[in-house]
């Protein structure tokens, strides 16, 4: 039912119609991931995967990020922190559910809940990234600013807004004490108000 220049031939099953201004679509997505406690192998560090997002059916590599609490394997009915690479982007957002099956797609292996869409490639500076993920983890979107400012220098506030899915501008106007928002760099950041007053010039 699109109206216009449009070829059916361009769409191709799970594509999705999004706003100008919505954020990039993304081969890398940072996830929680809850496996099934009747999975009937482990999963080791990278393995092949298929992910079912939305209407879409996708290749990827599974790589554990909390390494310290689960190793380079995944135990059936274990919990974790993940990235998935994928075989193409996707456009997704955080709170998105998925499911995932073994990449022969004889077994289901689990689901989980996106985080971060714009997971990123470096290792660097990994227990800071965690410390982002699992402010994202958390119920309440407040708790979740407050963690952030707590263990982040400062976050990318346009790329938290795309993550979410919120109009650009929409977040900055709700956030008060003890957050603060500032531009730099043709870019908007969130930091502390603390941290703020000690950066900012007098």
């Amino acid at each position: 039912n699109l109206a216009g220049e449009v070829s059916h031939t361009l769409i191709n099953r799970g594509d999705c119609l999004v706003d100008k201004d919505a954020g990039p679509a993304t081969d890398r997505i940072d996830v929680e991931i809850s496996l099934l406690p009747d999975m009937p192998f482990t999963l080791k560090h990278l393995c092949p995967v298929k992910v079912y997002l939305g209407a879409r059916r996708i290749a990827a590599r599974l790589a554990i990020l909390d390494k310290a609490a689960s190793g380079n394997r995944l135990q059936p009915g274990a919990n974790s922190l993940a990235q998935l690479v994928l075989e193409s982007p996707v456009a997704t957002y955080h709170g998105e559910r998925f499911v995932i099956r073994d990449h022969a797609e004889d077994s289901l292996l689990g689901g989980g809940r996106v985080l971060n869409p714009y997971g990123s490639r470096s290792r660097a500076r990994r227990a800071q990234r965690l410390d982002y993920l699992r402010a994202l983890q958390c119920s309440a979107f407040e708790q979740t600013l407050t963690e952030l400012t707590r263990t982040q220098d400062i976050v990318n506030i346009d790329q938290l807004e795309h993550a979410c899915n919120l109009p650009l501008g929409q977040l900055r106007e709700q956030i008060g004490s003890p957050c603060t928002t500032f531009s730099a760099h043709d870019k908007n950041w969130l930091t502390g108000e603390a941290r703020y007053l000690m950066l900012a010039p007098s």
